[in-house]
């Protein structure tokens, strides 16, 4: 239309009209496509946003994190190092990582299967042998310094959703040059290898048998050697006892001189407290052993040591001497707990509640049950259990003495197990009414594709030394679109969209300018022609 009103305006001066209204509807389109470009502009500038400042989780916290919700730089995780937040350094150190370590450590990337799946990662909670349909090799580590110990390692690739998983971590090195992995995402340590357990150390040697006391007349012979005897006082006889009949010199004992020697009160007396009635070198002269109930044997017999408190045929130094046989040596008390737990839902009268469904309401008792196999009683043992992922979705209504704090991790007052005695604990909870429906927690920022979480899962998962309890939610429309749109849909993330926004900003750039040129075009047609009159 433009292209052919100018071309005929020289031969049709009428035309000029047409021209003017043309001009008119431009500079209308103009004002049309100028205000869709700042519109688009403005889109264009929260999608930038969305990519520089993504979003982060702030409803949901995974309890398995070290540091809840992760860090979102090197400089906030070596803060959190150098504050110890959430025992972070403690839990570190145990690696023999420092927070210098930390602060000199590089950012990577990871697939949750590098070094041929032999990578594996530290939790606060344990998840049991196999998990999302995978072998964990879960390990338990002991941080005396930390109140949470234990912790639980396992491999990385148990969280995978699918073939693997991408995470963005902090590459350090500890004080041996041993290369560890800190989590972007949730702040939990990533080793190559499988972890070992510490060797126990070796029992003392026992201690070595008394010398017995040497003769104090003959050099390099015992005290109760019947050739230990004090020599005849008389010239000639230094060869016979001073108690001998031969000798009849009176008795060289201090305070008995006015005995005679042959006298059978004319003795050395036996320097033992309590056997100073009888003679020095009796056999009866002796140490007696002072372990309880065998004084009457010298302390130097081999029969002379302290019982095994499980045995009295052993030494309590001997390796056999162990309270049970998983124990590793006398102290080891604690490998002689046998765990269990169950859980049972007593609104719908079912005994065994693992892998079932619960409704809204129900109230759902698990029972924790501690054994003592072993010979000797533990004392002021306390049990714990983890709460965190069954709090998502019910409240507590008894913990029969039990205190639960901050982290959720209820505990009972220390206890004394008797051997062969069981330690029953119940925790009575009830679902939430009506369900949470909090979305799943993902740090969109530095895991990809989201890993498997037990986080608001609809699934209440619970796990005891080794014991896991399931028990099922039931889905609502917001958490199946969830789980659509998290499993389903195809990834659209921030670098398409750009893409296509990029794209849609020119071509609508493009069309505004193209309306402006126009229209000024026939502006300047207008002016000339009304300026020259139409010549």
């Amino acid at each position: 239309m433009f292209n052919k009103l100018l071309s005929n305006l020289p031969f049709n001066p009428s035309l000029i009209t047409q021209v003017s209204f043309y001009a008119k509807r431009l500079h209308k389109e103009a004002s049309i496509r100028r205000l869709g470009f700042v519109l688009i502009i403005l889109t264009m500038m929260v999608q930038l946003f969305a990519v520089f400042v993504p979003a982060q989780p702030t409803l949901a916290r995974d309890g398995n994190d070290i540091i809840e919700g992760g860090f979102g730089s090197k400089d906030r995780a070596v803060a959190l190092c150098r504050s110890n937040a959430q025992d972070f350094a403690t839990i570190l150190l145990h690696f023999g990582v420092t927070c210098d370590g930390v602060a000199a450590g590089s950012i990577e990337s990871i697939r949750s299967t590098d070094q041929n799946n032999n990578l594996f990662s530290l939790g606060r909670l344990p998840i049991g042998p196999t998990y999302n349909g995978r072998a964990t090799e879960e390990t338990e580590i002991a941080i005396s310094a930390s109140e949470d110990s234990p912790y639980y390692m396992r491999h990385l690739s148990s969280f995978d959703s699918g073939a693997y998983s991408t995470y963005q971590v902090l590459s350090v090195g500890n004080i041996y040059s041993v290369r560890y992995y800190i989590m972007f995402s949730c702040g939990n340590i990533v080793q190559t290898g499988k972890p070992t357990l510490p060797e126990p150390p070796p029992p003392p040697p026992p201690p070595p048998p008394p010398k017995p006391e040497e003769c104090q007349w003959k050099p390099n012979i015992p005290a109760s050697d019947p050739k230990c005897f004090k020599p005849c006082p008389v010239d000639g006889k230094h060869n016979i006892p001073a108690y001998s009949k031969q000798c009849f010199e009176p008795c060289p004992v201090d305070g008995k001189h006015n005995l005679s020697a042959s006298n059978p009160n004319c003795f050395e007396p036996c320097p033992v407290d309590g056997k100073h009635n009888i003679p020095a070198n009796s056999n009866k002269c002796f140490e007696p052993c002072p372990i309880e109930g065998k004084h009457n044997i010298p302390n130097y017999s081999d029969q002379c040591f302290e019982p095994c408190p499980y045995n009295d045929d052993i030494p309590k130094t001997s390796p056999k001497c162990k309270p049970c046989k998983a124990a590793d040596n006398i102290t080891d008390k604690l490998a002689c707990l046998l765990f269990n737990k169950k859980a049972a839902n007593s609104t719908q009268n079912i005994s065994n509640a693992n892998n079932t469904t619960a409704k809204a309401g129900d109230i759902i008792t698990y029972t924790l049950i501690v054994k003592n196999s072993g010979q000797a009683s533990i004392k002021d043992y306390v049990m714990k259990e983890n709460l965190s992922d069954v709090l998502e979705y019910a409240d507590v209504v008894d913990l029969q003495g039990g205190k639960l704090n901050v982290k959720k991790t209820v505990a009972w007052p220390a206890t004394t197990i008797k051997s062969t005695e069981k330690l029953i604990r119940t925790i009575k909870v009830k679902v939430k009414n009506p369900l949470p429906n909090t979305p799943l927690p993902c740090a969109n920022a530095t895991v990809s594709p989201c890993p498997k979480s037990t986080s608001f899962d609809l699934i209440m998962t619970n796990t005891y030394h080794g014991t896991t309890i399931n028990i099922k939610l039931p889905s609502s429309i917001i958490k199946t679109t969830e789980t659509v749109t998290t499993t389903i849909l195809p990834d659209t993330g921030p670098g398409l969209s750009l893409i296509v926004g990029f794209a849609f900003t020119a071509i609508v750039g493009y069309f505004f300018a193209r309306s402006r040129l126009l229209a000024k075009e026939l502006d300047i047609v207008r002016t000339e022609y009304v300026s020259t009159g139409g010549a």
